[in-house]
């Protein structure tokens, strides 16, 4: 099969580097190389970045490609700007690359898929890695965001969903049930292990707390709650700014002024945003691993905790309710409800001996349903049913 993959929100190639977070960028490269591995013809249309992406173009002995094509921001504004039509730039890659389907990546592939799909009439998948959902609208971005998510429900041929809730948004924005798949991220074995560096140990129970931004929204204030009413427990809270300091980032500050009224400043740290490597390491040290923000999409730092043998409280929303086995592999609580995560905290801190069974067989879960080949299996069926509907037949690689 000849597969286009569309991610043009920046140069995704910079994720190989293993310095940039978990999310779309390592996500489309894994997928790239796991198409190219089964024999597939993968180009990879993505953004010119100034700092540089690295080469990921090769060949796999068993006859598969992938070849890189980065497109300057002036071609793909001209497209996720709306104005409806593919410059040139955009025109030549995708008549060059000559493929049986796009797979669009993000907000603004999938509006560069879109239109290449409607100028070429190339079957198209969509996947948004994140949709606003029933969230209001209350601001112009916000609002735009919610029509172009609406154009792509209602357009693309097919849609792959990263879990159920998010395939239910999408639904709700009115894409067809039947239309829907649902393909989990991958987590990275190479970097998420139960093997590898940790944290220096102190007597204290560790709790670490991932957060992507500090943000209310983050559930950072009711994880402090929590630790402030169980002791002997220090806190390390893991993302965020790369650098953060309260002078520069006032929920920050307002979390550590909460943190200081509550008597738990000397137990808390921040870290700000780890690349990969760092994260492993800061997960592997936990007794446990907690992320509750109040709205969730796919969760990959739940997967990335599982995968480093702990065992992880989530708020149960969007993918955590898809990878956690509620009480078998960890353990999912309502968002914004300190009382609920001080007792699964108490819970699992109390029982040594249930919180290494917990996080093995979290490892377990991990291993067994989240590997980088079943993504790649979920996404090949998504295309071939894609394919059949489109009354059209892929060509063999």
């Amino acid at each position: 099969m000849n597969i286009t993959l569309v991610a043009t929100d920046r140069d995704v190639t910079r994720a190989c580097t293993h310095l940039l977070p978990a999310g779309i960028s390592t996500h489309v490269v894994s997928l790239a190389r796991g198409l190219v591995d089964r024999g597939h013809e993968v180009t990879l249309l993505t953004g010119r970045d100034d700092r540089g992406g690295v080469d990921i173009s090769y060949r796999h002995e068993d006859g598969g490609g992938l070849r890189v094509v980065r497109l300057s921001q002036e071609s793909v504004h001209a497209v996720t700007a709306g104005e409806g039509r593919v410059g040139r730039e955009v025109a030549d890659a995708v008549e060059g690359a000559a493929p049986d389907l796009l797979h669009s990546h993000g907000l603004g592939g999938s509006v560069l898929a879109r239109d290449a799909s409607a100028a070429f009439g190339i079957p198209w998948v969509a996947q948004l890695h994140d949709v606003s959902g029933r969230i209001p609208a209350r601001t112009p971005d916000a609002m735009r965001r919610r029509r172009v998510e609406k154009d792509v429900a209602r357009d693309a041929g097919r849609l792959i969903a990263l879990c159920r809730e998010e395939a239910s948004d999408l639904v709700a924005a009115g894409a067809r049930p039947d239309g829907v798949d649902v393909v989990h991220r991958p987590y990275d074995p190479a970097v998420f292990d139960v093997r590898g560096p940790m944290l220096p140990r102190s007597k204290r129970a560790r709790v670490v707390g991932v957060v992507d931004d500090f943000t209310p929204a983050s559930g950072i204030t009711e994880l402090v709650k929590a630790v402030s009413r169980v002791p002997d427990v220090s806190l390390l809270v893991v993302g965020g700014p790369q650098s953060p300091t309260p002078a520069s980032d006032a929920f920050l500050a307002q979390t550590r002024l909460t943190a200081r009224q509550l008597g738990v400043a000397d137990r808390m740290q921040v870290t700000g945003r780890l690349s990969p490597m760092r994260m492993a390491e800061h997960l592997r040290s936990a007794d446990v691993v907690v992320s509750v923000p109040w709205k969730s999409g796919f969760a990959d730092h739940v997967l990335e905790a599982m995968a480093c043998g702990r065992p992880v409280i989530a708020s149960s929303s969007g993918g955590a309710l898809d990878v956690i086995e509620h009480g078998i592999t960890g353990i999912c609580v309502p968002a914004q409800s300190p009382q609920r995560l001080t007792d699964a905290l108490r819970m699992v801190l109390c029982d040594r001996e249930q919180r290494e069974q917990m996080g093995q067989l979290a490892r377990k879960r991990v291993v067994e349903g989240f590997s980088l080949g079943h993504v790649v299996e979920g996404t090949l069926g998504s295309y071939d049913r894609m394919l059949a509907a489109s009354g059209r037949r892929a060509r063999a690689s």
